[in-house]
């Protein structure tokens, strides 16, 4: 990636600002002791990243990326809105993009008018631009070309997953004068059929799977471990290496660990949220109108225990799958961080499964 660099001084100090934003105007400071340990668990002990980095890319992204998307799911702005959000913070991945979004939230710090998207934007900028420095160094140009493109893959399935449930969230709010805008405003057919969009699945355990099939990506992981790869101060460039070219040729055993994560997350159901994976089961249970659950709110008190079932059966099945394709690989370069990653993964699914933390969300 030919572009501008930033130092290691001016990466910390920029990150240190979004931070600061993030943090004063969105979540509990009980919300960022929950997240802040959670990120040195998954990401700063297993990879040996610095704990400021593991923070702006495991808590920090994930949540200020959670409070802007839930701002259109619960009705604020438009289809077009949310869309030009998703790809500002994509283009903050890209050298010119990412050149200029530094620009725009320095100078609107400067003058405290910094906004959570700037911030937001910031983060990506500065995990791309210093990423890849870091990696070219360590493991060379090769390497920082593949976890470029692994660290844009895993952020645009993340946002944009998280930008379909925002549509959703918005055709099941609106007033019905307004109804027919928000679907003329969507534009394509295929974007017009989530109005009107059931669940393919017919149970709740099978809407449970199509849930996760469908939106996984939003329980973060993936996008908050190649956001920290690049910056590991204790694995050896060949594990480095190795790591890569497993991520690339295994996307199964990322993509369990996101659904996971995710679920382990909506084992306690939250009924506050636009959609989960419960919502979701609940739809496909009833063969309703995904939009019509998320409107009408009529929710079952027996979740939980559908949600728990669920869970023994998919969690358990999962960690089986994970760990076959870790016995596939275990001469890979790196072997130890990814069986590292793994118990980590369960520890913290024990730890999210209760619920607690989201109280003080």
């Amino acid at each position: 990636m030919s572009g501008p660099s930033i130092s290691s001084e001016s990466a910390l100090e920029k990150l240190s600002n979004a931070r600061q934003v993030i943090r004063s105007q969105t979540r509990s400071s009980k919300y960022w002791a929950a997240g802040d340990g959670f990120s040195e668990m998954f990401l700063g002990r297993p990879l040996g990243a610095p704990l400021d980095i593991a923070k702006a890319a495991g808590s920090d992204l994930a949540a200020v990326l959670d409070t802007l998307y839930e701002e259109f799911a619960k009705g604020a702005g438009t289809p077009g809105k949310v869309r030009e959000l998703t790809r500002a913070l994509q283009a903050a991945t890209e050298p010119r993009g990412a050149t200029e979004a530094l620009a725009r939230f320095d100078t609107a710090f400067a003058a405290s008018k910094a906004t959570v998207e700037e911030a937001a934007e910031t983060i990506c900028a500065v995990l791309t631009l210093r990423g890849y420095e870091e990696l070219s160094r360590r493991a060379g140009t090769e390497a920082a070309d593949d976890w470029l493109a692994l660290w844009r893959e895993m952020l645009w399935k993340h946002n944009s997953q998280q930008e379909a449930i925002s549509v959703l969230g918005m055709l099941a709010a609106p007033p019905a004068d307004k109804h027919k805008t928000l679907l003329e405003s969507l534009g394509s057919s295929a974007d017009n059929k989530m109005d009107t969009e059931v669940p393919t699945a017919t149970t709740f355990t099978g809407g449970v799977r199509e849930f996760l099939a469908k939106y996984g990506e939003t329980g973060g992981s993936n996008m908050s471990l190649l956001g920290a790869f690049a910056f590991s101060q204790t694995l050896a460039p060949e594990e480095l290496r190795g790591l890569l070219r497993f991520m690339k040729s295994e996307p199964e055993f990322l993509g369990l660990m996101v659904k996971v994560l995710r679920f382990a997350q909506d084992v306690n159901f939250d009924p506050t949220e636009v959609l989960n994976t419960g919502i979701f089961a609940h739809a496909a249970e009833r063969r309703a109108r995904i939009v019509e659950v998320i409107a009408s709110r009529d929710l079952s008190n027996e979740f939980d225990r559908k949600l728990k079932e669920a869970w023994a059966e998919y969690g358990t099945e999962a960690q089986n799958r994970l760990a076959e394709i870790l016995q596939k690989h275990s001469a890979l370069p790196g072997h130890k961080v990814l069986s590292t990653l793994l118990m980590t993964l369960m520890k913290l699914t024990q730890m999210l499964i209760p619920g607690s933390w989201k109280t003080g969300a």
